[in-house]
Order: C-alpha cells, then sequence, then structure tokens
C-alpha cells in the first residue's frame, strides 16, 4: 500500500506540474498576441493634397507607451527604433 500512495502522490504531482504549464504558456500567448496585436490603415490623401501610403500601426488603446512612434520602441515594420524625447512625446499625445 505504501509503494501505491507514492506512486498517486507522484502521479498528481505530475498532473499538476503539466497543468500549471500548460497555463502559462496558454496565458504567454494571450499576452504576447495583445503586445504585437497592429491595424492595417488604408491609404489615404491629406487635406494638402498629399497621398500617404497604406501602413500597419499598433492597435488603438489607452497607452502611448507602446505605439511604434514612442521614442525609444521598434517598429517592426520599418526595422528602426523611434527617436526623439518621451516628454515631448507624452506632452503632444496628452494635449499638455
Amino acid at each position: 500500500m505504501k509503494y501505491k500512495s507514492q506512486t498517486n502522490k507522484k502521479e498528481l504531482t505530475m498532473t499538476n506540474t503539466i497543468k500549471t504549464a500548460v497555463i502559462m504558456v496558454v496565458g504567454l500567448f494571450m499576452f504576447a498576441g495583445e503586445i504585437d496585436a497592429q491595424t492595417y490603415v488604408n491609404g489615404y490623401y491629406k487635406s494638402n493634397g498629399t497621398y500617404v501610403e497604406p501602413y500597419l500601426r499598433t492597435s488603438p488603446d489607452s497607452s502611448p507607451y507602446n505605439n511604434y512612434n514612442y521614442p525609444g520602441n521598434y517598429n517592426p515594420n520599418k526595422g528602426t527604433t523611434t527617436t526623439g524625447s518621451q516628454s515631448s512625446y507624452l506632452k503632444d499625445y496628452y494635449g499638455w
């Protein structure tokens, strides 16, 4: 009986470990999906007649820090890191 009890304990521990790992992996994919969420923007004409080519941007939300054009962030579509002043960007973003 002692042997069977130890086996069940090991099986329960293994099952809990697998469940925990699965939950962590699913959570990671959900989190990563939110980080990399992009929106396609169609090309359009500005009021001055200038045509803006279609492009990808981050999905809209209430945070300026995860935008590609926030200074210091990497834009994978252009392969560049945005330069500039973070404080100036935030002033423009919030209209201070």
